[in-house]
């Protein structure tokens, strides 16, 4: 299981960085479940953090060895941390957490405003940007579940934090 799991993700190119399980397992009906999921970026920054979860595949994709984002049919994370930036179209990039993640808001130091830029501005910065999450127009039909994570999630000038979050994408 580790050999294919490993062949996989060396020639993915929609997660940039280098990623990680402690232990894998499969079932013939196409789920693998995985323990200590660590997602980092080039850099060594912590992207995702995942104790347990199941990723459901197609099982002729895995047969065929014809391993794309559509063979993936669901994703299920568990008391995962999950740092989410949108850009101004609202695609999701996976970024390092906030030093305040943990902080009550109370005790979270308050930093001014970003100064306001003009849309060209922007386009720019985010040209520039490297995405750490590319999918780059592939098809992805799959469902998200989401059961006791910490989302923290960037959108232009907003920062929201989230516990306990449990949902169905």
């Amino acid at each position: 299981m580790g050999v294919i799991f490993n062949e996989v993700i060396a020639r993915q190119t929609m997660m940039r960085g280098t990623i990680t399980v402690a232990s894998l397992s499969a079932t013939p009906w196409g789920t693998i479940s995985f323990e200590d999921l660590q997602w980092a970026d080039d850099d060594g920054h912590q992207l995702m953090t995942v104790p347990s979860g199941k990723i459901r595949v197609n099982m002729w994709d895995v047969i065929t060895r014809n391993f794309k984002a559509s063979a993936i049919r669901g994703i299920e994370l568990n008391d995962a941390v999950i740092v989410v930036d949108l850009d101004d179209d609202n695609r999701v990039d996976f970024v390092p957490a906030s030093p305040d993640i943990n902080k009550p808001l109370s005790e979270v130091e308050q930093r001014p405003k970003a100064p306001k830029k003009t849309t060209l501005e922007r386009q720019e910065e985010l040209g520039k940007k490297v995405r750490n999450f590319n999918w780059d127009g592939q098809h992805i039909d799959a469902i998200v579940k989401l059961s006791d994570c910490q989302l923290e999630i960037f959108q232009k000038n907003r920062h929201y934090v989230m516990n306990n979050v449990n949902a169905r994408i």
